[in-house]
């Protein structure tokens, strides 16, 4: 089946199409209805109970589906921590 799909189909931009539909479609449920974009995130949790070739495509997917300032935000909580961290410690140790 792999071998009739190769030759009548381009892989890349097969994986390249599924990747894109599925970006597209967390980036609507995600914003738009997030009772659709739960029930996808357990069909997903399903279909990781076996090795199927979708998830790969979903993976990929998924990693740039980031909301946008995501790592922004994460990066700041995390120096907020940081700098919490040290205030306490420097407060501790005054003279």
């Amino acid at each position: 089946m792999n071998d009739a799909f190769d030759s009548q189909c381009d892989r890349t931009n097969y994986e390249q199409k599924i990747t894109n539909l599925v970006r597209k479609f967390c980036a609507d449920a995600r914003a738009d209805n997030r009772e659709e974009f739960d029930v996808w995130r357990e069909a997903v949790r399903t279909l990781r109970r076996e090795d199927h070739y979708i998830l790969a495509l979903i993976a990929a997917a998924e990693a740039s589906t980031r909301p946008r300032g995501d790592l922004v935000k994460l990066l700041a909580i995390a120096l907020a921590i940081v700098g919490l961290f040290l205030a306490v410690i420097l407060w501790a140790n005054r003279p």
